[in-house]
């Protein structure tokens, strides 16, 4: 499941079999890890790429999201910055749990899990641990951050340029609000509409700032609301209202969505294992990074904890060091989960669409030489991939939320068929939930099960909310399906023995208006198409010219037909892929406002804050403050900026 090495210019691919359906256009965009064999797949370098349908066929290309980080890693490895014993102090090290980090310049992020249309203006890609960035659609080219340092608070108090900004992958978009807060109707955002003449565009992006719980390190919550015209971003402090105290969460939040009233957080089934880190030096001497994980992990909770927050009640917000204080309340629902959908309309109850995925906890990495399920050790392409599988069938939860009474009414549906391994959703209108008249049906892919992709020491850790090992299916299939919200019904497709599938994305029924393919609003989702990125070794029965690596399109109204178009090229390799979006143009994208790469990592700002571990009341401060510039070669970090991260980003508009 790995990426090809170097960047792909436009490419066309080829019909392995089936006919690429008519009225299908627009471009689809995914973004992922490269998924280097023995390196922590959620630290590997983001890869974001593009398929463009229109008449001719569908055209690729492939690029690297490069941000600074990256850039001073290259200068560090590559181009002889700080050479000698001194360069161990400032390389990016894998120090466990997904974590890159140098002890002088901070932590490495790659923006490798989601991209977000903020359209007609902006698309974004995101991570976990790291501030947002806006990708160019054309060049994928990351360009500016969403918000410069000064706009975020780290999660250690250290004197890093490169800071610990741990945040959700998805940032959601607001509608434009009128004075009596009514949806606008869909003609009001046409998709065509150039950025610099749209008025009432979605102005505001929700996202989060926050820091766990952690040994030492004290914890915080911030909700975050960004200005996409003036960059301004504001800081509430989340209060648990059922304590009264400030909210310091337990796991991470991976998702938040936004409804008419409400901003709804998820704290999702995934923990950083900070003993990880912190015993992570034993690996030196020999000692697998797994071996530390398994002897300090701790399993997930068995439930999925939201905290919802009164939209009404955010007014002006404050700043990272001094937030306006919000109200959120704890809303725990059984089964742990990692996404969700809420429909806009909350007039009737807030509603909450959940994928509860229990014991499937991808905080955990396949070690080299561990033993699996099955009895056998790992396989070596599997070192450093996630633990994939749940170790029982995920269900589908349908609640209906009573915020003020604090209750929950649920729906739950599971089919051991397709719902293994259950992973990523994707639905209509999902970057602009507004625009739905109803819940949308849902389509999801599921990796199944399989007992040598699980390792014994995951299981160990799971075992009292899982099975017995023989009750486990040896290899259960997966599948692509779909949820009828209305009548609670799945439909689906078996995937065949040895494929795996990634990233289900939604492509809307379309019509070509003054150059550009546009939504069509009035045609049923049924009426629409799947996008599917399917993976297989390479064997005798893949069609002539199939890599192995394949997209996949299915009717969105009639799964159960199979894919009616397979793609491909003899050389394609996607690797693993995360989140998607489809756009139906990218003509009307730009970059935002300015961004000021020299003011954001100001050299006068970096060096006073080495220096600010020195505290003034020392003797002699003035000394010391100049020996430790020395130490951390202040010199040479002024070189790496401005000769290799500067004129990367100077001049972007």
């Amino acid at each position: 499941m790995q990426c090809s090495d170097d960047p792909i210019p436009r490419t066309r691919l080829k019909v392995l079999a089936g006919t690429l359906p008519a009225g299908i256009g627009g471009s689809v965009f995914l973004s992922g890890p490269k998924a280097t064999v023995g390196q922590p797949i959620w630290g590997s370098e983001a890869v974001i790429w593009r398929f463009d349908f229109d008449e001719g066929g569908v055209a690729i290309n492939k690029e690297f999201a490069r941000n600074p980080q990256w850039w001073a890693s290259k200068a560090i490895e590559d181009d002889g910055f700080f050479a000698g014993l001194r360069k161990s102090c400032f390389a990016f090290k894998d120090v466990g749990a997904g974590f890159f980090m140098s002890a002088l310049l901070g932590v490495q992020d790659m923006q490798n899990i989601a991209p977000i249309p903020l359209s007609p203006r902006l698309m974004m890609v995101t991570s976990d641990n790291g501030r947002p960035w806006i990708l160019d659609p054309d060049s994928l080219d990351v360009v500016r951050p969403m918000g410069d340092r000064v706009d975020w608070k780290p999660g250690m108090n250290l004197p890093w340029p490169f800071g610990m900004y741990v945040t959700t992958a998805h940032p959601v978009l607001d509608r434009p609000q009128d004075p009596d807060r009514s949806v606008p109707p869909i003609e009001d955002f046409p998709d065509t509409v150039p950025a610099s003449d749209v008025t009432e565009a979605p102005r505001h992006v929700y996202s989060t700032n926050f820091m766990p719980k952690a040994p030492v390190i004290p914890g915080f919550t911030h909700l975050i609301r960004w200005d996409v015209q003036t960059t301004e971003m504001e800081h509430f402090r989340l209060i648990d209202q059922a304590s009264g105290e400030p909210l310091v969460i337990d796991e991470t939040l991976h998702q938040l969505q936004v409804t008419q009233n409400h901003v709804v957080l998820l704290e999702s089934a995934f923990q950083v294992n900070f003993w990880l880190l912190a015993l992570n030096f034993l690996t030196n001497f020999g000692v697998p990074s797994w071996v530390i994980d398994a002897l300090t992990s701790n399993p997930d909770y068995p439930y999925a904890r939201f905290w919802v927050i009164d939209k009404n009640a955010l007014k002006k917000g404050g700043t990272p060091d001094n937030p306006v204080d919000i109200e959120a309340k704890p809303i725990p629902i059984a089964g742990e989960s990692w996404h969700f959908a809420a429909p806009y309309d909350d007039s009737k109850g807030l509603h909450l669409f959940v994928l509860h995925t229990p014991t499937a906890d991808i905080s955990h990495y396949i070690g080299k030489g561990q033993k699996m399920l099955d009895g056998s050790t790992a396989r070596p392409e599997l070192d450093g991939f996630f633990t994939n599988y749940g170790l029982r069938p995920a269900e589908l939860g349908l609640h209906t939320v009573d915020v003020e009474a604090g209750t929950v009414k649920s729906a739950w549906v599971a089919n051991e068929d397709h719902t293994w391994g259950l992973g990523v959703h994707a639905y209509r209108y999902q970057a602009r939930p507004w625009l739905a008249r109803e819940m949308p049906r849902v389509f999801m892919t599921s990796g199944g099960f399989y007992r040598g992709g699980v390792p014994q020491s995951f299981y160990n850790l799971y075992k009292a909310r899982a099975p017995r090992v023989d009750e486990l299916p040896t290899c259960q299939p997966g599948s692509v399906f779909a949820l009828d919200a209305k009548t609670l019904s799945i439909d689906g497709w078996e995937l065949p023995q040895g494929w795996f599938t990634f990233t289900p994305t939604y492509m809307p029924p379309v019509t070509w208006t003054k150059g550009a393919y546009v939504e069509d609003h009035d045609k049923p989702d049924g009426d629409g198409h799947l996008f599917v990125v399917a993976i297989s070794d390479p064997t005798a029965e893949l069609p002539e010219g199939s890599s192995g690596t394949e997209v996949w399109i299915f009717e969105a109204g009639d799964l159960a037909k199979g894919p009616v178009c397979r793609l491909g090229l003899p050389d394609l390799k996607v690797g693993v892929t995360v989140h998607s979006c489809w756009v139906g143009t990218t003509e009307t994208f730009g970059s935002g406002p300015p961004w000021d790469v020299e003011k954001d990592f100001d050299l006068d700002d970096i060096e006073a804050a080495y220096q600010s571990v020195i505290p003034d009341w020392v003797p002699l401060s003035g000394l010391w403050k100049k020996g430790v510039s020395r130490y951390v070669k202040m010199k040479e970090i002024r070189s790496m900026f401005r000769e290799k991260i500067y004129p990367r980003f100077k001049g972007q508009d």
